[in-house]
This record gives structure tokens, C-alpha cells and sequence, in this order.
């Protein structure tokens, strides 16, 4: 089976997806959210994951907009504790590493353990992606913060683990597809809705609920 995402390899999404499908899951990475819902759709993946809310940041909008916007269906859906590690190429001692590169999201979420090791931080377009390009660079001062999952696809070495500030990280992830679910007993339903820009429409939609 082949599920798409957005992201490098080694991506939290990448963790995600084999945590939902186990190890023989092929992960296809894309490099915007909307590219993970047009794979799907043109055949190029048979199912998505895409991120919809975490613990500290909230809501992905982009997640909710391109559901709303697109025809697939949410199918499934995990939950992933987003464990921060400092990765370096093979041999630098932490000692060495005078930089840290990262998506701003993750360096803000480390910016106790970066401030405490008087770490320069530079924010980068992904958190695997830094480890990517570090390990192509060579680099012996840098590190990046990303999951040990990256570590193992890039080479590189774990200096430290579980650097995040708050331990208390978790990223929900939704399943997309073309299809339906079949009803089980274990249903949960989203629903996604716009209201206009005037006062009381979002009280009255929901309303209903209460009633």
C-alpha cells in the first residue's frame, strides 16, 4: 500500500504512517499538503495522512481548508507523540555542535534545551529536511532536531533524546481516502462547515447540538 504525505523521509508524518499501517507501508513523500490530496485523488497513492491538530501548536488550517475544498474522505485517523531529538553526522561530539537547524515549530518547542547548551538556532522548511541537508553538506559543528526516524534514513547519529520542552506533544493525524467506511461500532465524525461573517451564525449552528 502506498500512502503519501507531506515532508522529507524520516518526517514525523513518515513515523505516523507506519505507526497506523505497520512496517511494510510505503510511504510517498510530497512537498505541500495539497500535493498529498491530489496523489491520492489522480491514483498516484492509494490512501493519504495529513496532520490536523497538536497539542501545543492547535489546528493545521491548511489541513482543514484542502478538506473542505477536495472530495476525499477522512478514513482513519492516529495519534503520534512527537519526541524531539538532536541529530549530527556520525562522529561529532555534541561538544562540536555550535548550530541547530529545524522548522521553526520544532526549534520553538526546544527552545529551553537549545537557550541551556547556548545553541544558535536557524530555522529550516522541515525537520527532516534539515537532516537531509546537513548529511549532504557533511557537516561537523550543526545538528538538527528531528525524530530518531530521520536519524536512521539519513545515516546520522542521535546526540540527545527527548529535548522538547514540554513533554506533553502529540500531533492527530487523519487517514484520507476516496471511499467510505463501512459503519463499525467505533465511529467518529467530523464535520466541516462555513458560516457567514456576521454575529450569532456561529451560535446558531451549533446550537443544534445542545438541542
Amino acid at each position: 500500500m502506498r500512502v503519501a504525505f507531506q515532508g522529507e523521509r524520516g518526517a514525523y508524518s513518515e513515523e505516523a504512517i507506519i505507526q497506523h499501517f505497520g512496517p511494510n507501508v510505503e510511504p510517498v513523500p510530497k512537498p505541500y499538503l495539497r500535493d498529498v490530496f491530489e496523489s491520492v485523488e489522480d491514483g498516484g497513492a492509494d490512501q493519504g495522512l495529513v496532520p490536523v491538530e497538536n497539542t501545543l501548536e492547535g489546528s493545521i488550517v491548511r489541513t482543514y481548508d484542502l478538506l473542505n475544498e477536495r472530495t476525499l474522505k477522512a478514513q482513519g485517523e492516529t495519534v503520534l507523540r512527537v519526541v524531539h531529538c538532536l541529530i549530527a553526522n556520525p562522529g561529532v561530539p555534541i561538544e562540536d555542535v555550535k548550530k541547530v537547524y529545524s522548522h521553526p515549530q520544532a526549534l520553538g518547542q526546544c527552545r529551553k534545551y537549545i537557550e541551556e547548551n547556548g545553541l544558535e538556532a536557524v530555522a529550516a522548511y522541515d525537520t527532516a529536511g534539515s537532516a537531509k541537508t546537513l548529511k549532504k553538506q557533511g557537516s561537523r559543528d550543526s545538528a538538527a532536531i528531528a525524530s530518531s526516524r530521520a536519524a536512521e534514513v539519513y545515516d546520522m547519529a542521535v546526540l540527545a533524546r527527548g529535548i522538547e520542552t514540554h513533554a506533553e506533544n502529540y500531533t492527530r493525524f487523519l487517514v484520507i481516502g476516496s471511499d467510505e467506511n463501512a459503519p463499525t461500532s467505533a465511529d467518529k465524525t467530523s464535520i466541516a462547515f462555513i458560516v457567514d461573517h456576521r454575529p450569532g451564525t456561529l451560535h446558531g449552528a451549533l446550537k443544534a447540538f445542545s438541542e
